[in-house]
């Protein structure tokens, strides 16, 4: 016979994912009456708790779970619901030390599918913290764990997800061979089981990786790929991310006039969804756009509200994005005080996530800002450190316009 807690905790559970909360109590009702000190009636008083927004009940109750001391599952259980407590009170760093505990547990009691979970939601933390390689030891490892299932197939979804994010980190740490191999190993996951939404995410993470090899038009045709797929979706947020993806592909292009109107069609998605970070990707760009126009104070005042809109709801590289832009537009504005400090800021953070692509912009960049300076070697050594980070990305545009400056400043020598 089955349990009637069991039954009531998955009904619950249904119910949660569907927003019917009231529903949700119902049910609670019921398992209280049954078992309250059930590990499962606790656990749906706290995400119920949770919902309605009191977090200090959601955390007293999840802490409950840890008392199980001869369950690991339900420790587990415990420590996962205590990470995304975190991660809703913008604690990160609690969130990762949560899940890190949680996938412990989780491997103890061999409860692969929530492993599983444990691993996504640590890779994701990771990756928002700017914490590039531990990211991608937890997604590797939720494939690993994957693997070890008695029924793969049936992780078969998570493991294509893990996949297009290991790619994506793979890419922000300009690994880019192994980034662009991966994304093909998600795309043939995701089409396994038609999986639309997902493959159009792969395909733009190749158009990504096209765009800083300079392949321009090999990265345009992913990208309408991609935003083929979305509209036929009607997946208006995956939208404005291709749309953002086309407007920086005509930025590399100087096309300003197409990037601007890529960059207001995903504005439109964005306010219209009322998504904070996707207005604060439309204001970056726009600042991008008015530097290369040379509006310099329309830029500037596009930056600060990019900046703005990053503190609150923004992640380190998009922190690290407005910084390192700032840097290029007091550069060709003439305050260089200014643009080597902020350059120098998105150095560190670059350093810190080691991020490829920014390490090497931001070295192309100061070696810019020295020979305004008048401080020719250091701009040189600057440069060869730049050529050398872009031939690792083999991204040809770079190489070839670093190598110019580099024979520029050899002209210009006495």
């Amino acid at each position: 016979m089955t349990d009637p807690i069991q039954r009531d905790y998955e009904r619950a559970q249904e119910f949660l994912a569907e927003g019917q909360f009231q529903k949700v109590l119902a049910v609670l009702t019921r398992m209280r009456d049954q078992d309250e000190n059930d590990p499962r009636t606790i656990e749906i008083a706290g995400d119920l708790a949770k919902e309605h927004g009191d977090l200090d009940e959601a955390e007293q109750l999840y802490l409950r779970l840890d008392d199980f001391k001869d369950d690991p599952e339900v420790r587990g259980i415990g420590q996962l619901s205590l990470g995304f407590l975190s991660l809703e009170q913008d604690d990160s760093r609690a969130a990762c030390e949560r899940f890190a505990e949680a996938c412990r547990w989780f491997n103890d009691a061999r409860a692969i599918d929530h492993l599983t979970l444990a691993f996504g939601a640590l890779g994701q933390a990771r990756a928002g913290r700017g914490e590039y390689r531990e990211a991608v030891n937890a997604f590797r490892s939720l494939i690993q764990a994957a693997n070890q299932w008695e029924e793969p197939e049936e992780l078969a979804g998570p493991v294509a997800e893990a996949t297009r994010q290991l790619a994506d980190v793979l890419r922000l740490l300009g690994e880019l061979d192994e980034a662009e191999s991966t994304f093909r190993d998600a795309i043939a996951r995701f089409e396994d089981f038609e999986h639309l939404e997902g493959k159009a995410n792969c395909l733009d993470g190749l158009g990504i990786i096209a765009q800083i090899r300079g392949r321009y038009d090999e990265a345009e045709t992913l990208h309408l790929k991609a935003l083929k797929i979305n509209k036929l979706l009607d997946h208006e947020e995956g939208m404005s991310v291709n749309y953002g993806n086309l407007t920086m592909l005509n930025l590399h292009r100087k096309d300003l006039d197409r990037a601007e109107r890529y960059a207001r069609k995903a504005l439109k998605i964005d306010r219209r969804l009322e998504n904070a970070n996707g207005v604060a990707h439309f204001y970056n760009l726009l600042g991008q756009i008015e530097t290369d126009r040379e509006h310099f104070q329309s830029a500037e005042d596009a930056f600060t509200k990019a900046e703005k809109l990053y503190r609150s709801c923004g992640d380190r590289e998009d922190l690290a994005s407005v910084t390192s832009h700032f840097g290029v537009l007091y550069r060709k504005w003439g305050r260089l005080d200014e643009a080597e400090a902020r350059t120098l800021n998105a150095m560190t953070m670059a350093e810190e996530m080691s991020h490829g692509d920014g390490l090497a912009a931001t070295h192309d960049e100061l070696a810019l800002i020295r020979k305004s300076q008048g401080r020719i070697d250091e701009a040189r050594a600057l440069w060869l450190k730049a050529l050398a980070l872009y031939e690792e990305l083999q991204s040809r545009r770079m190489i070839a316009e670093v190598r110019a400056q580099l024979e520029q400043l050899d002209a210009e020598s006495p």
